[in-house]
């Protein structure tokens, strides 16, 4: 018997179970809220099963996934990735790559909290379209060179660098000087 899930009996590999016994779905299911509690020992666990299992394609598919709906940020997301190349190439110690993944997942929803605005947004999207809705606006800054319409008004690379290329917020250590350049050299053109 499994001393996580006690109605679970070991059954091997049997059609939707791993290699423990337990069923698949739900090792999936333990391995994102693991993650999502940022439980590093049952994250760890439960990716350890889904590749001893065999089931590495659904473990790296589940953990990009879970990087991008749960933990939030794209540097969780290049991280999974990068650790699903480096253990295709690792042999025997795939399985090992794989848990360092998932536990670092764990890690850092616990130290800086985790972000589901992607998934949250998208859910809320579909149900906004079967209700009717029609979307958002294009608006007029969006309608740039690199646009069909933005060329037809007349729009090129000088809208771009004084208009659509400005940022809401910049960060302290952004070096303003080329983009002044770039504003001081177009901001007489169209």
């Amino acid at each position: 018997m499994s001393a996580l899930f006690p109605e679970v009996e070991k059954k091997g590999k049997a059609e939707g179970l791993t290699a423990h016994g337990y069923r698949e779905d739900e090792v999936v299911s333990a391995l994102q809220k693991a993650v999502r509690a940022g439980d590093e020992e049952r994250a760890g666990f439960f990716a350890y099963e889904l590749a001893e299992s065999g089931k590495a394609w659904r473990l790296w598919r589940r953990l990009k996934i879970i990087a991008a709906e749960d933990v939030g940020g794209m540097l969780p997301l290049v991280f999974v990735a990068q650790a699903q190349w480096a253990a295709r190439d690792a042999g025997g110690e795939a399985t090992m790559i794989a848990m360092r993944a998932a536990i670092e997942l764990a890690r850092w929803v616990r130290k800086h909290g985790g972000d589901r605005t992607a998934d949250d947004m998208r859910c809320v999207f579909d149900e906004r379209f079967k209700e009717g809705w029609k979307g958002l606006p294009i608006q007029d800054v969006d309608l740039d060179g690199h646009t069909r319409r933005g060329r037809s008004m007349g729009r090129g690379d000088g809208f771009f660098w004084r208009v659509s290329s400005r940022l809401t917020k910049e960060a302290p250590d952004y070096d303003k000087r080329w983009i002044g350049e770039l504003r001081e050299r177009y901001k007489e053109r169209a």
